[in-house]
């Protein structure tokens, strides 16, 4: 079995895209190695013209972007995609799912912190994606994984 499948992470096959397009090699080399330990496929670009094209931009589920490159800026770069209907504001859900993941095994958060930490102004907000994701409430789904993991802290 493969590291990221033991901790519940999607294959490399399966994973989420994360493209980097930077013109500074470092940092391309630096976010893909932290993207790829995160158990996410990752494809760096050292420039917009060289991401779009790729071809990779429908295949891409979150976009890091260098605000200011020769050519081609990040910001003219989100604005051509947006123009191809492209949009990558479903990052935030997933992240805000990845992190709700793990906060939810965490006996000492509460959910209403939780609901905070992931930017809900409101509770109910945060319980009805939390439903969507998991198919239950946050609460109930935490009491089936104390009751079949007492030691989970």
């Amino acid at each position: 079995m493969k590291t990221a499948e033991r901790r519940g992470q999607p294959s490399a096959d399966e994973a989420p895209l994360v493209a980097i397009v930077d013109d500074d090699a470092s940092v391309r080399l630096s976010a893909s190695r932290l993207i790829r330990s995160l158990g996410y496929r990752a494809e760096a670009f050292g420039s917009a013209e060289e991401f779009l094209d790729s071809g990779q931009a429908t295949e891409t589920s979150c976009l890091i972007l260098d605000v200011r490159m020769p050519g081609i800026d990040g910001l003219e770069l989100q604005r051509r995609l947006a123009d191809y209907g492209l949009s990558f504001s479903g990052v935030i859900d997933l992240v805000r799912r990845e992190l709700a993941a793990r906060h939810i095994r965490q006996r000492y958060v509460t959910v209403l912190e939780m609901s905070d930490l992931l930017g809900y102004s409101e509770l109910s907000a945060f319980s009805r994606a939390f439903r969507r994701w998991f198919g239950m409430s946050p609460q109930k789904f935490r009491a089936k994984l104390f009751a079949s993991n007492p030691a989970a802290n």
